[in-house]
């Protein structure tokens, strides 16, 4: 049994077989992963700018407002308040001297925040940044002046994007599931094509071993490869030779045996 078992694991049919696996392998579970991780991405850029685009309706709101200067106003703030419920987040107003003028948790009213997101949107950029560990999505949006086109101050987001984070879930549960049909698949195509691609190997060893079972007058040929071709003229030429040795043996002993005759 282990010379059986060892024989097939040096045998050139499992190497065939293992290379077909992976060859299969790896680029299907490439695939789905790089898939996976498209869809989260894309996924991401359409939310993130949704929100953004929120963020600038309810800036452009408070801008109107003049909520900076004046300070809370029902209209603003059930505009906040609302935002801040359906996305299930925290939602601040950082003014000019980023002080928190607006806390949707209402715990940090007044407090500086040096928040790297309201620095770079005061530089003039449109932050952004993705959790993956918490599943959140964090923006910074420029509460803008109009006529001047200043910078008055940044409306900062932190937004659950759990909906994605449960899609992205289920997508890798799915993955797991198809990578298992994937490999099972793979390994059937692996044994089948394993087995024909060395059939002819087996047919050589079975014409060569009838060869030298008694069959001497047979030449074999298994021309389904270049190899297989290759090794039967090979032993066809050696075959040849034995058959001029034999001829030649047989000739000398009848002439040995015809002069002892004499």
């Amino acid at each position: 049994m282990k010379t059986t078992k060892s024989s097939f694991f040096k045998s050139l049919r499992f190497r065939i077989l293992l290379i077909l696996i992976l060859i299969g392998m790896i680029p299907g579970f490439f695939v789905l992963r790089v898939l996976v991780s498209l869809y989260e991405e894309k996924a991401i850029a359409v939310r993130t700018q949704a929100l953004r685009k929120e963020c600038q309706s309810a800036a452009s709101i408070l801008i109107k407002e003049d909520f900076l200067q004046k300070g809370p106003d029902p209209a603003a703030d059930s505009k906040l308040e609302l935002m801040s419920n359906l996305f299930h987040g925290r939602i601040l107003v950082v003014n000019r001297d980023f002080r928190i003028v607006y806390d949707s948790f209402c715990v940090e009213e007044g407090s500086l925040l040096l928040s790297p997101l309201a620095i770079r949107c005061f530089r003039g950029e449109e932050p952004g940044r993705y959790d993956r560990e918490n599943h959140t999505i964090s923006l910074a949006v420029a509460m803008k002046n109009p006529p001047e086109d200043e910078i008055q101050g940044v409306l900062l987001l932190n937004a659950q994007a759990g909906e994605v984070y449960e899609t992205v879930r289920e997508m890798e549960q799915l993955e797991m599931l198809m990578t298992g049909i994937v490999i099972a698949g793979v390994f059937l195509l692996a044994l089948f094509l394993s087995t024909i691609l060395v059939r002819p190997f087996a047919r050589v060893t079975r014409s060569i071993e009838d060869v030298t079972d008694g069959y001497l007058e047979d030449e074999i040929s298994v021309p389904d490869y270049t190899e297989t071709a290759s090794i039967t003229g090979a032993f066809n030429k050696l075959l040849a030779r034995m058959k001029v040795l034999d001829e030649s043996r047989n000739e000398f002993v009848s002439n040995v045996s015809h002069e002892l005759k004499t």
